[in-house]
C-alpha cells in the first residue's frame, strides 16, 4: 500500500454535511492536509483551484489554528493552487505555493512547489 495516496476514493468523495452546525455566521471548515513531522513541527495544507477564492472565514481559521499550534511547536500553513479537472488526482507535491502562513504572517513566495517549501521549513526547524 502506497503511503500518502487515497485508498478509498469512493469514501473520500463522500461529503460531510455541516449545515446543521452553525453559530451565528460561523460554520465548520475543512483542512485539506496535515503533517506532523517527528514530533517537531506541523504543516497544514490548503488546496484551491486556480482562481478560486480563499474565503475570509477559512483564512482566519487557518491563521488562528497556526498561531495556536505555533505556541507549542513550529507550524506552517501552505496554500497551493492547481488546475486539475475534478476527475483527476491533484499531485500536491508538484503544485505551486500561492502563499504560506508562518510566524503570524502571510508570505507570497516566488515560484516554489509545495514539496520544496515543506523541505525548506523542515530544514529551518532542524537547524
Amino acid at each position: 500500500m502506497q503511503r500518502g495516496k487515497i485508498h478509498y476514493k469512493k469514501r473520500a468523495a463522500q461529503f460531510n454535511d455541516f449545515s446543521g452546525i452553525r453559530y451565528g455566521d460561523m460554520t465548520p471548515t475543512d483542512i485539506d492536509g496535515h503533517l506532523e513531522y517527528h514530533n517537531k513541527l506541523h504543516i497544514f495544507f490548503e488546496g484551491k483551484l486556480k482562481g478560486a477564492p480563499y474565503s475570509f472565514g477559512q483564512r482566519l481559521a487557518q491563521e488562528r489554528l497556526n498561531d495556536d499550534v505555533s505556541r507549542i511547536k513550529p507550524c506552517l500553513t501552505v496554500v497551493y493552487t492547481h488546475q486539475c479537472p475534478a476527475k483527476m488526482d491533484v499531485p500536491v507535491a508538484k503544485c505551486f505555493v500561492e502563499e504560506y502562513y508562518q510566524n503570524g504572517k502571510w508570505h507570497k513566495p516566488k515560484k516554489i512547489r509545495v514539496k520544496e517549501r515543506c523541505d525548506e521549513f523542515i530544514q529551518e526547524v532542524s537547524e
